[in-house]
């Protein structure tokens, strides 16, 4: 199944009190366009949610303490935008094989994973997604640009880029009954390397 996801960004103040009770996959935008080893994006996370309202209200609510960089712009003066894609009516691992999609995509594109998905992001890393996936971003040309250098010292953090493993065996998720969420699985080797880049506190 080919998919085109767009990308339209809001402050999460217009979004909290009518955020889907669902599945899906959430961006977060920085406050400006991150320049990425092959394209500027803004970008900053793309993250599956079991329950978008449940997990983007205790992301808000409670920063990650884990991810430096996250919690640093979720505190900016200059607040970040989320754009959500609610998959209300796909079953949990094609939810994870279209968040895969999305990170593959945006790898292809930009060169790195999102600055802020230092992890991956994605619960059940392996699943893939048969189909075309588009991602497709707002230009935000009047943004400032800045590199990993730039964000590290606007929010007083050290980076480093780090090479992760391979995702190993890959699940192409075929729906085949609505009705009852049955689903066809065939198991491949994805030969998916992941190069991400990690912000932390200084001295930290």
């Amino acid at each position: 199944m080919d998919l085109s996801v767009r990308i339209h960004w809001q402050p999460f103040a217009d979004l909290r009190a009518k955020l889907p009770p669902c599945a899906g996959v959430y961006f977060i935008g920085a406050p400006f366009r991150i320049g990425y080893p092959r394209a500027a994006s803004r970008i900053l996370a793309a993250n599956v949610a079991s329950d978008l309202r449940t997990d983007l209200r205790a992301l808000f609510k409670h920063p990650a303490r884990s991810n430096d960089l996250l919690a640093a712009v979720l505190a900016d003066p200059a607040p970040p935008v989320v754009s959500l894609l609610a998959l209300p009516t796909l079953s949990a691992p094609a939810v994870d094989a279209v968040g895969v999609a999305v990170l593959s995509r945006f790898v292809e594109r930009a060169g790195l994973l999102p600055y802020a998905n230092s992890t991956g992001g994605i619960t059940s890393a392996g699943d893939s997604w048969e189909g075309e996936l588009d991602l497709v971003e707002p230009a935000d040309a009047k943004l400032p640009r800045l590199d990993a250098d730039a964000i590290a010292a606007r929010y007083r953090l050290e980076w480093k880029e780090d090479a992760l493993p391979p995702l190993g065996l890959a699940f192409t998720v075929r729906e085949s009954d609505e009705a009852t969420g049955d689903i066809e699985v065939s198991r491949e080797d994805s030969g998916l390397a992941w190069r991400s880049v990690t912000f932390t506190r200084r001295g930290g």
